[in-house]
């Protein structure tokens, strides 16, 4: 069972932490309705407000950021000699490439409004950010940087076990792993 009061102390507690914030920016943003925790800007409409999975969005990138923080935490406290969890960082990065520079651009928004964003400072490239819903799903665009959502939220979880496993020494680690996000995922959603 999990407290009330995450331990993120720990590099695996750390992972938990933002991979729940991640995970659940993310399944806002492919919900087919608005969610809103406003009752008064609820509404009933055929489809979800823009605004609103803009905002998830925008935050599933931030957290996503210290999702691979505390993985490379969580990596540097295994010292696995027969699986690398960097290999697994950088295969996560080979799934979702552009998402360092998306959550700069997000997280610098100020200075990328004005032109002086670390990314722009050899090109001019102005500052934009767009949600779109197309045949693969949501799409975020920041500036250049593109970020399929549910390719994303596979990502994560794909991460996330990997690493939940590398902490369990029993043979179906894997397994196990997975069924402990789905044990976390659901009690998070019974709260």
């Amino acid at each position: 069972m999990v407290s009330n009061v995450m331990d993120t102390d720990t590099s695996v507690g750390a992972l938990l932490f933002w991979a729940m914030t991640a995970l659940t920016c993310i399944e806002r943003v492919l919900l087919e309705e608005d969610f809103s925790p406003w009752p008064l800007t609820r509404r009933v409409s055929d489809r979800p407000s823009t605004l609103i999975k803009q905002g998830d969005a925008a935050l599933t990138l931030l957290a996503l950021r210290n999702v691979l923080r505390a993985a490379e935490w969580c990596a540097r406290d295994l010292q696995r000699p027969t699986s690398d969890p960097m290999d697994w960082i950088a295969e996560f990065h080979r799934m979702v490439p552009d998402l360092i520079n998306a959550r700069d651009a997000l997280e610098h928004f100020d200075e990328y409004a004005i032109g002086r964003g670390r990314l722009q400072r050899s090109t001019a490239e102005p500052f934009s950010f767009s949600f779109s819903a197309g045949p693969a799903g949501p799409l975020v665009n920041v500036g250049r940087f593109s970020i399929r959502m549910q390719a994303t939220k596979e990502a994560c979880r794909w991460l996330l076990i990997k690493l939940l496993a590398a902490v369990e020494l029993e043979p179906s680690r894997e397994a196990r792993a997975e069924a402990l996000l789905d044990e976390v995922l659901t009690e998070q959603t019974n709260e």
